[in-house]
Parts: structure tokens; C-alpha cells; sequence
């Protein structure tokens, strides 16, 4: 619904306010009690205070309008100093029916309660009101549990976007895939550990059932397969599973390569 329809249609409620004069020296406690009931008040949609429109019960709408609005500036020094925390609120100008309204739009208020900050004539300092459909009142201890509930809730409403693509669409589709298991990281890196295992026993595996023989006569049978950093390692019947950072090679014995199986899920 757009402006011109709420101001000629609708009635006054918790989200929309007639008043027949502007705000003046005169009447600021209507002021700040009128713009911190409705910024109090639990939902997050727009108030508005529309001014140049009388209104009774039971009778059509009136329409007065505004010779000349005040300046924004003096209506927020009047809520600012008085209030607290700071109230989110424009006043400006607009054009019905060929006369000139004065539309108070308060709206982003989640930090509730908003109370006074100081006395101010009738207003003492923590007063706190509340607006519930066209009528405002102290707000109660239910009220206020309201008030911290709706904050919790509305916290990073409007304030982040999720979405995909380009065009950050709300709406996003994904078939299910099934993943054999076989190609899990986890299981590929399984597998290569897995060969370097066997390869430790077919190496040193004759070792094992020679416990007597000295193993460098072993190693000195063929000297020429023995290289500097080559695959394997005899002294610690270990084999050469990667690089370091300085391009040094890492061994690991069998049973060190069957610890990094057996914690493979949680490393990679």
C-alpha cells in the first residue's frame, strides 16, 4: 500500500498517528512521548505520524495540512537530548490532495526500550511508554520482555543478504550426488599409505626373519642401488613418504604410517 492510501484509508493505530498541528515548544512532552511509544513499540515496520490531519472517532478524516514544516534538526535536539538511545527518525514534507502534510517516519529501531534520559517537564528520567494501537501507555514488565525478545530475533534482520550467484537468488536447487567413497580424500590418501606399507615389508621383511645377521652386511651385498636421501631408509627401516618445505625428504616407519592411517579423518 503507498502513501497516499495509508494517509486516506487507514486508521490510526500502532503504526500510524493523526495529528491535526504540528509540535511546538508548547507540546514537546506529546512529541517525545509520541515518537518514543511508537519506536517502542514491538514490530519492525515503519510508524508514522502524519500532521496536518483531523481526525474524531466516528467521523471522516480532515484534511488541514501544513502552512510551514519545522526544521528536522529542532525535533531531533528535542528527542536526542531527552531520549535514549538515539531514535531513528525524518521529518519531511508531502503532497496530498494540493495541500502540504508533515509525515514523522520512525523506522531501524531494534535497540528497545527507548526511556527518557533526563527529567523533562512531566517526563521523569527512565520513564518509558509504549505505543498499542491508537493508544500509548508505561510499558510493563511483559512489555519488556517483549522488547529483549524481538531484539534477540531481529538483530542481523536487514543487515546481512544470503544468496547465490550474481543476482544473490533466494531460491537455490541441488541435486543429490551420491559420492563413492572410494574417491574421499581420505580414502585416496588410504590407499597410497597403503602401498608404501607393502613396499616396507617386501623391503625389510627379510630382515625380520634374519634377527641375527648384521644388517649392514646386508645393505653393503648392494652398494650400488644405495643412493644420498634415496626411497628407503635402513637404519630405521622406514621409507620416504613426502618433502619438507626445504625440499628435504620425510621418512616414516610402518608403524608411524599406520598411526597417520588411523588419523586420516580427522587430518584432512
Amino acid at each position: 500500500m503507498n502513501l497516499d492510501d495509508i494517509i486516506e484509508y487507514d486508521e490510526e493505530g500502532t503504526n500510524l498517528d493523526f495529528k491535526m498541528e504540528e509540535y511546538n515548544k508548547k507540546n514537546y512532552v506529546s512529541l517525545i512521548k509520541d515518537i518514543s511509544s511508537m519506536a517502542n513499540a514491538v514490530n519492525s515496520e515503519v510508524k508514522r505520524i502524519v500532521i496536518g490531519i483531523k481526525q474524531r472517532p466516528g467521523e471522516d478524516k480532515e484534511y488541514i495540512g501544513v502552512a510551514k514544516l519545522t526544521d528536522q534538526a529542532i525535533l531531533e535536539n528535542i528527542i536526542q537530548e531527552n531520549i535514549e538511545p538515539n531514535i531513528n527518525f525524518k521529518y519531511y514534507p508531502y503532497k496530498f490532495k494540493n495541500i502540504t502534510l508533515g509525515i514523522i517516519e520512525i523506522y531501524d529501531n531494534f535497540d528497545k526500550p527507548y526511556m527518557m534520559r533526563k527529567d523533562y517537564s512531566t517526563l521523569k528520567k527512565g520513564d518509558i511508554w509504549i505505543r498499542k494501537g491508537s493508544r500509548q501507555s508505561r510499558v510493563t514488565r511483559e512489555d519488556l520482555d517483549k522488547m529483549f525478545d524481538f531484539r534477540k530475533k531481529a538483530a542481523f534482520d536487514n543487515k546481512i543478504t544470503i544468496g547465490f550467484g550474481k543476482e544473490l537468488k533466494k531460491e537455490f536447487h541441488i541435486s543429490k550426488v551420491n559420492v563413492p567413497r572410494d574417491t574421499f580424500p581420505s580414502e585416496i590418501r588410504k590407499k597410497e599409505l597403503e602401498v608404501l606399507i607393502k613396499k616396507i615389508d617386501e623391503r625389510f621383511g627379510i630382515v625380520d626373519e634374519a634377527e641375527n645377521k648384521d644388517l649392514s652386511s646386508l645393505i653393503s651385498t648392494d652398494l650400488t642401488k644405495l643412493q644420498l636421501f634415496g626411497e628407503y631408509r635402513d637404519s630405521d627401516k622406514s621409507i620416504r613418504i613426502g618433502y619438507d618445505r626445504f625440499s628435504f625428504p620425510i621418512y616414516k616407519n610402518k608403524e608411524e604410517i599406520l598411526n597417520i592411517i588411523k588419523n586420516l579423518k580427522e587430518s584432512l
